[in-house]
């Protein structure tokens, strides 16, 4: 895995979640949390920012990564309706860099929920790192 990838994946997560607060006026912390095992690790940042509508992103979270054409005009489209502030892009990243990327939405106790539920306080992504190679000695499948 790449440290640049991880640090920009990372950073674009965060940033993401500080500017959903910032818009809402969430005062709650974001949280990132770390967990460190002998074979893997897990980093979950979870935040108050009143979650997204992910069918509003310029491509669809389920598609295959190579699907994904990042210069189509949906993506310019994306860019221009947000004044070039928002990208698209720092969910898309994390599914690149990380073995495995779990989304979710929290409601205002921190519990995980449906999107459709009408009870979203925030959003949830879970990334995990697995140290471990295939005996062909290829990272693991994302």
């Amino acid at each position: 895995m790449d440290d640049n990838l991880i640090r920009v994946s990372l950073l674009e997560l965060i940033s993401n979640s500080l500017r959903a607060h910032h818009e809402r006026g969430a005062t709650d912390p974001v949280i990132v949390d770390f967990i460190c095992r002998r074979q893997s690790a897990t980093i979950e940042v979870v935040d108050r920012g009143g979650g997204f509508v992910p069918s509003r992103l310029p491509y669809n979270l389920a598609d295959p990564l190579d699907s994904i054409d990042l210069m189509n005009s949906t993506f310019r489209k994306y860019r221009e309706d947000h004044d070039n502030r928002r990208f698209g892009m720092g969910l898309y990243i994390a599914r690149k860099t990380f073995h495995s990327f779990t989304l979710g939405f929290v409601d205002s106790q921190g519990k995980t929920t449906p999107w459709f539920s009408g009870l979203v306080a925030g959003t949830r992504v879970e990334l995990g790192i697995d140290y471990r190679r295939p005996a062909e000695g290829k990272p693991n499948e994302r």
